[in-house]
């Protein structure tokens, strides 16, 4: 009798001890696979004859994170906000898109327009234009 009680008191404790994150971090470095449209799952794959990566560092605490990376040639970084529904805002973006490729010019473009977000299995999605396309990032262990 005393072990099912100390059970039935572990159990109902656990769950008090650790709740669960009301939503998902960026954090981490973030390697821009290819953008997407949701709809038709088409794709576009970086072209061969571009030289570089676009890659991310996203950090936040809480709601309100910060980015670094660059865009094939360029520094970029920022700001943006999370929500527990999975919706992402970005707040300010700043640097440079002089002599980038067109793979580069639209993760801009993306970035001003995103509108939410997921996170799993070592893949970001990041959604822009209503919903309608995303960029597919995989979790890198350094910033290239």
């Amino acid at each position: 009798m005393r072990y099912l009680l100390f059970i039935t008191t572990l159990a109902v404790a656990l769950p008090a001890c650790t709740p669960p994150s009301p939503f998902e971090t960026l954090n981490g470095h973030w390697v821009l696979l290819h953008y997407e449209e949701v709809e038709s799952g088409e794709r576009y794959e970086k072209p061969d004859h571009v030289p570089g990566d676009v890659a991310i560092l996203f950090s936040d605490k809480g709601r309100n994170g910060k980015f670094e990376g660059n865009t094939i040639i360029n520094p970029i970084y920022g700001k943006y906000r999370l929500e527990e529904n999975g919706t992402m805002s970005v707040r300010e973006i700043a640097g440079n898109l002089q002599r980038d490729p067109d793979w580069a010019d639209i993760f801009w473009e993306a970035l001003e327009a995103t509108t939410s977000y997921e996170v799993g299995n070592n893949l970001l999605h990041i959604y822009y234009d209503n919903g309608s396309r995303m960029m597919v990032f995989q979790r890198s262990n350094s910033l290239e």
